[in-house]
């Protein structure tokens, strides 16, 4: 059993949201909810200054290398590290070796991780074609009849139209989540950062923001056409904001995401040519940033997701054009999102990911036990710190106003020690 003392509880649109109260967790369950509630032997008691409590929290859009690539990050590192960062569900991009395209792969996946001890869970994100070719659809039914709850081909632009209107309409019958990186290759050039007039001067290819908003504008007319279920990760512009937010108005059945990255930095930091700011989406400008976090506020994005995504040294220590996309972010992005959102804006983005793709889930007696536990405080986001495998954290010296305390699910739990 365990015993939270004096925690305050953040669950916007929850019966206890901004109560301070003890916890009472056994058997994996909420049992008792209250002040001053008595501690017995058996309990493992949980109190510090400054505690606060929320639904744990769900990263919609996680890689870690295995299987293929275990040197950039193994699985079970991976979940001790989403754990300690405070995530009881991360779900994982189908990006490894070989693509998670079937259900073998996904029951390797699986395999793996169930000998992992602690409380996070893998939630299985199954590609939407074979090889992520974008060609013919991945084998959908079998992977969601294993587990899998959405279909996505991770950081790549969705050509055929066709096949973005036939998954959709498959995937309706069974209430899956068909999801679209808003991309398109043609009209971004390719690029590296972002076209505008901070990257005059870089000599880098340069992606336009139209080459994000007219995909998305392709996607949500298929998506009103099928009347399926269509989730657009990680967003990085106003314009962008601005058509989902007219989509959702009509009725139509979409959600977004959007990276921490391009809620913390901008296109003005590339100047120093630091690949760990090397990052799809492109970082963009600081007004695009100030519309993400109104967005976030006003509810138009529904989630944050980390987009972490470990990658070797050897793969970052390259002039810019050469190196890989991606950082590490499940460790720095509450402490540095802090800074930037109200704790109420930021738990909701945190945990909106759970009913999209998973389970409603409460905070209060007698619901399952899925909470973290965080305190808002002073630190920095240090890599040096960090228990990935890999080192690429653009947030690296970022100042930090939060840390995270602990993570339960279930009768599983992980509580940091300083």
């Amino acid at each position: 059993m365990m015993l939270i003392r004096n925690a305050k509880i953040v669950d916007p649109g929850g019966i206890h949201h901004g109560e301070t109260l003890d916890i009472r967790i056994d058997a994996g369950r909420i049992a008792e909810m209250g002040t001053a509630l008595s501690a017995s032997d058996d309990d493992h008691v949980v109190s510090t200054d400054n505690l606060h409590v929320s639904i744990g929290w769900f990263d919609s859009g996680v890689s870690f290398g295995e299987p293929g690539y275990e040197e950039r990050e193994s699985l079970l590192n991976g979940l001790s590290v989403a754990s300690s960062s405070g995530f009881t569900h991360v779900m994982l991009n189908p990006d490894a070796q070989p693509h998670a395209d079937d259900v073998s792969a996904l029951r390797n996946i699986a395999g793996i991780a169930d000998s992992y001890q602690g409380p996070t869970q893998i939630v299985h994100v199954g590609t939407l074609t074979q090889h992520m070719a974008g060609d013919d659809l991945s084998a959908m039914l079998d992977m969601y009849r294993f587990g899998a709850v959405s279909f996505y081909d991770y950081k790549k632009s969705l050509c055929n139209a066709g096949i973005l209107k036939t998954s959709l309409q498959y995937a309706s019958n069974w209430d899956a989540v068909i999801q679209s990186f808003p991309y398109d290759k043609e009209l971004g050039n390719y690029g590296l950062v972002n076209e505008s007039p901070n990257t005059v001067g870089l000599g880098l290819k340069r992606s336009p923001s139209i080459a994000e908003t007219v995909r998305i504008a392709r996607d949500l007319a298929i998506a009103k056409y099928t009347d399926g279920k269509l989730h657009i990760p990680t967003i990085s512009t106003a314009a962008s904001i601005d058509l989902i937010d007219q989509a959702k108005a009509n009725g139509i059945n979409v959600t977004c995401s959007v990276s921490s990255n391009n809620l913390l930095h901008t296109d003005e930091e590339l100047g120093t040519f630091n690949t760990n700011l090397k990052l799809q989406p492109v970082l963009r400008t600081a007004s695009d940033r100030q519309a993400l976090l109104q967005g976030l506020r006003d509810g138009t994005i529904d989630m944050i997701t980390t987009d972490h995504r470990p990658v070797n040294q050897e793969e970052k220590a390259l002039e810019f054009d050469k190196a890989l996309f991606g950082s590490i972010g499940l460790e720095s992005a509450y402490g540095c999102l802090t800074r930037v959102l109200d704790q109420d804006t930021l738990i909701r983005a945190l945990t909106a990911g759970h009913e999209r793709f998973g389970r409603s889930l409460k905070l209060e007696k007698g619901a399952d036990a899925c909470l973290t536990l965080y305190a808002p405080s002073s630190g920095m986001a240090d890599v040096n710190a960090s228990k990935s495998q890999s080192k690429n954290m653009a947030n690296h010296g970022l100042p930090a106003a939060g840390r995270v305390l602990g993570t339960i699910n279930g009768a599983r739990f992980h509580i940091n020690h300083d």
